[in-house]
C-alpha cells in the first residue's frame, strides 16, 4: 500500500507545471545562452585555425612560439599566432575562419615577422 502511494504522490509531483519564469530569469538566460553561444564559437574558430597550422610543417616546429589572439572579424573571427622575436611578440600565423572552416591564412617567415 505505501509503495503504490508513494507512486501516486511522485507521479502527481512530476506531473506538476514547474514556475513560469520572471522576466528578468528569461533575460538572464538569454544572456547566458549568448555568452556560451560565443564562447564555442570561439574555440571552434581556434580549432580551426590551430588544425591548419599545425599542417604547416614549417611553423610546427617552431619553439618561439607563444600563443593566439582570436578577434571578431567582418565573416567569423581572426585567429593570430605569435611568436617571440628579440623579446618581442609577433605575427607567425593569420587565419580567417567562418563557419567552422578557414577562409584564408597567412603564414610568416620569422625573418619577416610584423608587429
Amino acid at each position: 500500500m505505501r509503495g503504490s502511494a508513494l507512486a501516486v504522490m511522485l507521479a502527481a509531483s512530476l506531473a506538476a507545471p514547474s514556475a513560469a519564469q520572471t522576466s528578468a530569469e528569461r533575460a538572464r538566460l538569454a544572456g547566458i545562452h549568448s555568452r556560451g553561444a560565443l564562447i564555442y564559437l570561439i574555440d571552434r574558430a581556434a580549432w580551426v585555425a590551430t588544425d591548419d597550422f599545425r599542417s604547416k610543417a614549417a611553423l610546427r616546429g617552431d619553439k618561439t612560439l607563444r600563443g593566439y589572439v582570436v578577434e571578431r572579424a567582418a565573416e567569423g573571427f581572426t585567429v593570430t599566432f605569435f611568436a617571440e622575436k628579440d623579446g618581442r611578440l609577433v605575427r607567425a600565423y593569420l587565419a580567417n575562419v567562418a563557419r567552422n572552416r578557414w577562409l584564408a591564412a597567412k603564414s610568416f617567415r620569422p625573418a619577416s615577422a610584423h608587429r
